[in-house]
């Protein structure tokens, strides 16, 4: 089962060996009454007033319906779990949210330093550190040849 959480996709398998092999056996066992009810059906057509074959059909129904509410239980045990696996998949992918969440200051303080490092050579101030500590020099000189010649090399 594959499912979008908030930009962030799931895939949940899952090993469903053992649902399909109860299913199995209580479908096989379905099949074989309502084989056994089609005969009893057809040999009562012949005889309507035989009493064994009517008591067979009896249980057979009976069968039946007791095999139909065990495939049902299955069923409804699989869903549960399915729900239940569903619950767990959301729970952690809350928690991963949730723990990234509660982090992002965290984020901040780390790049920081990274931050103020850059910005001691890129700020509009003179700069603390780098090729532009002296740019004031640079512009002091606004309109005469040594700016000129600053600005034909950069």
């Amino acid at each position: 089962m594959a499912g979008r959480i908030q930009g962030i996709t799931v895939e949940i398998g899952g090993d469903t060996t053992k649902l399909q092999t109860a299913l199995k056996g209580v479908n096989t066992e379905i099949r074989n009454t309502q084989s056994q009810l089609r005969d009893a059906d057809k040999l009562l057509k012949l005889d309507p007033g035989n009493t064994e074959l009517l008591a067979q059909k009896h249980r057979l129904l009976g069968d039946a319906v007791k095999e139909t509410k065990e495939k049902l239980d299955t069923l409804k045990t699989a869903a549960e779990q399915a729900e239940q696996a569903f619950q767990w998949g959301t729970d952690f992918i809350g928690g991963i949210v949730n723990g990234i969440k509660s982090m992002i200051g965290k984020v901040g303080e780390a790049v920081s330093p990274v931050a103020d490092k850059i910005r001691s050579f890129l700020h509009f101030s003179v700069p603390d550190e780098g090729p532009l500590t002296d740019y004031e020099s640079w512009i002091s000189g606004h309109g005469d040849n040594e700016h000129r010649k600053h600005a034909d090399v950069h």
